[in-house]
């Protein structure tokens, strides 16, 4: 389920190549800069999206811990994608480490600024992840990654189809879907929660 939400975005970018006019930049520079601003992401994402390893290993006997925890990383994952954005670290992570100039360039840059909200959404989703591992009620997760992805699918086809999607929607849809998987994991974890 995870590994559907970015060829899901991607498709309908490449769909805009398909109508004249309809893209604010080359699709070969919407993908390569949407592909490298989340490869860039994956620096930050990469700790949070640890949490459930923490719940499972830490959350029965320190749940207070795992929970303060779980913020203060998240802060700092939101921090320091701001900071890197804000900063002209981040144009040279583009153009000097990953080779990226022109329309790439631009897209990746904006791509990079509606990522700082991601470690936020992934906070709520893997919360509700650590809970459903360490109390053995994982059928929740699966429905989550199901909302995730149909709210992308849903997003995508309203949106493309009104002409105002691009490559920072794309990334919003990514960023919303996440949040969306969390707070549907959370609707189908509710009965058994409320009886702990």
């Amino acid at each position: 389920m995870f590994s559907l939400s970015r060829p899901i975005v991607f498709s309908f970018i490449t769909k805009l190549g398909e109508t004249p006019g309809g893209a604010p930049y080359s699709v070969d520079a919407m993908v390569a800069g949407l592909c490298l601003a989340l490869s860039f992401q994956m620096i930050f994402h990469g700790m949070v999206n640890q949490f459930r390893d923490v719940f499972v290993t830490f959350g029965k006997e320190d749940f207070s811990g795992v929970i303060r925890f779980m913020g203060f990383v998240t802060v700092c994952g939101i921090a320091g994608i701001a900071f890197v954005n804000a900063t002209p670290l981040g144009e040279w992570y583009l153009s000097v480490v990953q080779s990226a100039e022109g329309e790439t360039l631009e897209v990746a840059k904006q791509c990079m600024w509606v990522l700082v909200l991601m470690p936020l959404a992934l906070m709520l989703r893997n919360y509700y992840h650590g809970l459903s591992l360490v109390h053995r009620k994982t059928r929740g997760m699966a429905f989550g990654g199901i909302i995730r992805n149909g709210s992308i699918v849903a997003g995508c086809l309203i949106l493309y189809s009104f002409g105002v999607y691009n490559h920072i929607v794309a990334v919003a849809l990514l960023v919303g879907g996440f949040a969306a998987e969390g707070f549907g994991v959370q609707f189908a974890t509710r009965k058994w929660r409320r009886a702990l």
